[in-house]
């Protein structure tokens, strides 16, 4: 069993889709169980039967991404045993094992996208989820790739859906434990300011809260969340508010994976937060890909820099698995680089809590990036996505004026 598959909710509004944690895939939530009922924003029949199968010892099949950590090694512990032991779900484990899965059932954590629109066209997003690289699929459209990546497919918007969370929200915003924004970039939508402006009139003191953002925002606006999140604090309208804040690697090869990410403007912004509101958890949210590896460690360095400028502030660093698009996921990294990831797991022990105090690593940063490196040594991959990519950079580079090559220079060498 996972408590998520019950008890946590992503709801993308603006596409009226639904998945129970990000790993498994979205999935549309029907127009009659939504009229019927807006907590069948949740609540949908493809998720009872997902829930029912757990019941009954199967494994889901859309939860692979936490099966193949568990069968990496019997050490390895998934999402699935970090989720369910989280606050907001681990006392309500006996309870939903004694279920038969066809309950209606009030999340605890909930993810929440109100809208799809984002200045970013990072490289392994989905159009649905990216206003700016939809826009780049509709004129140019999908990559040369064997899969078509980036298909705009059925992409519908579906109003109804924001209107039924406005009506649901009520019932059961005092249920939840977690409420965690994303998008898109959800600093770009007025519904998200309207929701945290409602926290001022109507506090929900035992909320923990937290929001996305890539921070690549204009000054006003971003002076405008500042200014909101230290009331937040001041007036202390929530348990806790949790910034996480999106990059994957450092300089000129985070710029390529991110396009549109200025590496300078995204540090100015982030240590705003870390000098203002130092009480506010910031974590940097890492997709970890066979591009990451490369300048990773100036990465962390970074990391320990603003640890050391600014102790006062709680910095955080989480990594996780990019699952897809397959030929940009860990297993594509060339044989020849296994020194790059082993490199990176020593820097981060050389440097965790134990040898260089509070700026130091913790060891639940080190055992996630162990996590990782595990499950690449024994992964393996198809000379297919090799393929894949080249034909995905050769694309990428003509359509957005960026250069693989010098980016990374070193990539292919690994092939050798």
């Amino acid at each position: 069993m996972c408590a998520a598959k019950w008890l946590q909710s992503t709801v993308h509004l603006e596409i009226g889709e639904t998945h129970s944690c990000h790993h498994p895939p979205r999935h549309k939530v029907p127009a009659l169980e939504l009229a019927a009922n807006p907590g069948a924003l949740h609540n949908t029949k493809h998720k009872k039967r997902e829930r029912k199968k757990m019941l009954q010892g199967v494994r889901p099949e859309e939860c692979s991404y936490c099966w193949s950590t568990e069968d990496a090694g019997a050490e390895l512990l998934s999402d699935r045993h970090y989720k369910s032991a989280e606050d907001w779900a681990r006392s309500s484990l006996p309870k939903l094992a004694e279920m038969t899965g066809d309950e209606n059932i009030d999340p605890t954590y909930l993810e929440l996208s109100f809208s799809s629109t984002c200045q970013l066209k990072c490289s392994y997003c989905d159009p649905a989820v990216s206003s700016a690289l939809r826009a780049e699929i509709r004129q140019h459209g999908a990559y040369p790739t064997s899969d078509k990546f980036g298909a705009l497919g059925l992409f519908q918007e579906t109003p109804e859906a924001t209107k039924a969370f406005w009506s649901w929200w009520p019932d059961v915003r005092s249920k939840l434990q977690v409420l965690r924004l994303t998008g898109g970039e959800p600093l770009l939508d007025d519904d998200s300011f309207r929701l945290m402006e409602s926290f001022l009139t109507d506090p929900l003191p035992n909320l923990k809260f937290s929001l996305n953002s890539n921070l690549m925002l204009s000054d006003e606006r971003f002076a405008r969340f500042r200014d909101l999140l230290a009331r937040l604090f001041q007036e202390k309208a929530l348990k806790e508010f949790h910034l996480f804040a999106s990059i994957d690697t450092w300089g000129e090869q985070a710029e390529w994976l991110r396009d549109g990410l200025n590496v300078k403007t995204f540090c100015r912004h982030l240590e705003m937060v870390l000098r203002e509101t130092p009480e506010i958890p910031v974590t940097l949210l890492v997709t970890f890909n066979a591009l990451s590896p490369f300048r990773f460690i100036e990465l962390l360095d970074y990391v320990l820099w603003c640890r050391r400028t600014y102790p006062n502030a709680q910095l955080k660093v989480g990594i996780s698995l990019l699952h897809y698009p397959h030929f940009m996921a860990l297993p594509v990294l060339p044989r020849g680089h296994a020194p790059l990831l082993d490199k990176i797991l020593v820097h981060m022990e050389t440097n965790s809590i134990a040898l260089r105090g509070v700026s130091g690593f913790s060891p639940s940063e080190i055992d996630r990036f162990k996590r990782i490196l595990e499950q690449w040594k024994k992964a393996s991959t198809a000379q297919g996505e090799w393929d894949n990519l080249r034909r995905f950079v050769v694309e990428h580079d003509r359509r957005k004026g960026t250069s693989f090559d010098r980016a990374f220079p070193d990539f292919w060498q690994g092939l050798q």
